[in-house]
């Protein structure tokens, strides 16, 4: 099943909406039978939304000439609905081969905080196919 937004939904940036898609699926897999091929698409997950991760208040993309139009805004810790710990912990767990079911049900609760207030900001995800 894969999840989507709808089209109309005009007050999250599209940053924020790749967001809420993979952090439906993280729930979803979390949700999954414990295997090998579900702990890869978890790191895969995880790791996707960790390129959000928060950083120094300003990035500059290096390979690009030195303009103030190059520089971007980090995105900052509260951005991300869930705890960034949690969810680096949980990577590197799963990383290493490491028990993380503590960690996923913490995670689990966190979700369903963030799901049920998400339905002002974000349409309902429609299921495809």
């Amino acid at each position: 099943m894969i999840a989507t937004v709808a089209a109309h939904s005009r007050s999250a940036t599209p940053r924020q909406e790749f967001e809420h898609l993979l952090l439906g699926d993280l729930r979803e897999l979390l949700n999954d039978y414990p295997s090998r091929d579900r702990d890869r698409w978890l790191l895969a997950t995880l790791d996707m939304l960790l390129v959000f991760r928060p950083r120094a208040s300003q990035v500059y993309l290096p390979a690009l000439p030195r303009d103030p139009h190059f520089l971007i805004e980090a995105p900052s810790a509260k951005d991300l609905p869930v705890r960034f710990e949690l969810l680096q912990r949980l990577r590197d767990r799963i990383a290493h081969r490491a028990p993380y079911e503590t960690l996923a049900q913490e995670l689990i609760v966190d979700l369903r905080f963030y799901f049920d207030g998400a339905q002002s900001k974000f349409a309902p995800i429609l299921p495809l196919g």
